[in-house]
């Protein structure tokens, strides 16, 4: 066998390796949040820890790595949506169920070639508000800072008449809300077996119909005193 042949097959598994650590680490946090343990990853994915260093260089660029692979896409779709919010609303600001569309379609349905990524970050994001650490701060404002500049940047000239204040409750409330509501979406959550089956939690073009009502009617408000 020539040495080429070895060398593709180290490659090969290496890859496969990185691939491994980076599915597992994915589930750790989607359960633990960013609180990271190394080594409990690393024996779940049958690897070790210099494999997490030798292709992420460290914990906080294992952790990178799996946010890039699922607020990348997430982003980029969110913003392509607003974008085409935009350019349809013309001179007009973008209708506030439009920002929430663009908000949540990328949440449920996910990014193309990447469906499971909003499911995901979603449940990274929650589990770090239940288990928060610096580092887990720092990274979630990282990965979701400039989205969120644009989204409240819509929101204002949606909503002329309110505060900046204002706003900035408001778009809390509404993420707040979309974390916990998808976080239950599932058959045999809380919201499942408390309407008796009676909501499809499976629907997801029902799922967004409900959400985009409810939360453009909680942004529309009217302003407080």
């Amino acid at each position: 066998m020539s040495a080429s042949t070895f060398r593709n097959r180290d490659s090969a598994r290496s890859l496969e390796t990185r691939e491994r650590i980076l599915s597992t680490t994915e589930n750790f946090l989607v359960q633990n949040g960013l609180d990271l343990s190394i080594r409990a990853v690393t024996e779940e994915a049958g690897a070790n820890v210099a494999a997490v260093n030798y292709h992420f260089g460290s914990k906080e660029g294992l952790l990178r790595a799996v946010l890039e692979g699922v607020a990348g896409p997430l982003n980029q779709a969110r913003a392509e949506a607003l974008e085409r919010a935009k350019a349809k609303a013309g001179v007009n600001p973008i209708p506030i169920e439009d920002i929430v569309e663009a908000v949540l379609h990328p949440y449920i349905f996910g990014p193309e070639g990447r469906e499971n990524a909003g499911m995901i970050f979603l449940r990274i994001a929650l589990a770090n508000r239940v288990r928060p650490t610096d580092l887990g701060r720092a990274l979630i404002r990282e990965y979701l800072e400039p989205i969120a500049q644009q989204l409240l940047h819509a929101l204002r000239e949606a909503l002329p008449d309110l505060s900046d204040a204002e706003i900035h409750w408001r778009y809390h409330f509404m993420i707040s809300s979309v974390l916990a509501t998808l976080a239950d979406m599932e058959v045999g959550g809380r919201f499942h077996t408390l309407s008796k089956g009676e909501c499809d939690v499976t629907d997801k073009a029902e799922i967004l119909r409900q959400l985009v009502r409810f939360l453009s009617a909680g942004l529309r408000a009217p302003r407080g005193p």
